[in-house]
């Protein structure tokens, strides 16, 4: 399917450049058009599936993945196996729910007890953020982005780790990205200072916590 016709556009390569070559079994929460699964079919042979609120974004998705189920990801029950994939992605998605921490916990479930999680979190504390509140004293939502005014969570790189250890998680920071226009050649002169002040977002990869083990950082 994937590989057939040219990949569309709004995928995050950086998101599904980071599910393990030997995955075979993928659960992207979330998953909007199927763009993100379509890359990672693109790139390995396996099974995708996603869930999304959106039935006309659903119904996207489901020409491009395996199988997509579509509803509430907070209040539904999914009606996977137990421990059936190898990597769940929630990629944009956390900062959108009333409780993500309940729902990563739910959904650790579906987890092998050897898979891992992929997770994007916006931070809060970014400098354009903190610009406009401190120095012009806004608080202003906008269509998309850190202050998206779907966002009913908001995280910085301290409540993201947490939040994900509580879930029983280890988690090991693997991306920064940022938005505004230079911020890597400002990160890279100033040697890394104010990189928490630049990133608008953390990408995490996080495996269940054994028991003899403390959480890993990034």
């Amino acid at each position: 399917m994937a590989g057939t016709k040219k990949p569309p556009i709004g995928q995050r390569p950086e998101i599904a450049g980071l599910v393990p070559d030997g995955a075979k079994k993928i659960l992207d929460v979330g998953c909007s058009t199927g763009d993100v699964g379509f890359l990672i079919k693109d790139r390995i042979k396996c099974e995708v599936f996603g869930i999304e609120i959106d039935s006309e974004k659903a119904s996207q998705a489901s020409s491009k993945l395996d199988k997509v189920i579509t509803g509430d990801i907070e209040a539904m029950d999914p009606g996977l196996d137990k421990g059936y994939f190898d990597c769940i992605i929630f990629a944009d998605v956390l900062e959108h729910l009333r409780a993500p921490l309940k729902t990563v916990k739910k959904y650790s479930y579906y987890l092998k007890d050897d898979g891992i999680f992929i997770i994007s979190l916006p931070n809060v504390r970014h400098i354009k953020v903190l610009f406009d509140t401190i120095v012009l004293g806004e608080w202003k939502y906008e269509p998309f982005g850190i202050m998206d005014e779907t966002h009913l969570r908001f995280f910085t790189l301290k409540s993201s780790r947490r939040m994900i250890e509580e879930a029983g998680l280890e988690p090991i920071l693997k991306k920064r990205i940022f938005s505004l226009k230079g911020s890597r050649i400002i990160n890279f002169l100033t040697l890394g200072i104010f990189k928490n002040f630049l990133t608008a977002q953390y990408v995490f990869v996080a495996a269940k916590k054994s028991m003899n083990k403390k959480p890993r950082r990034g």
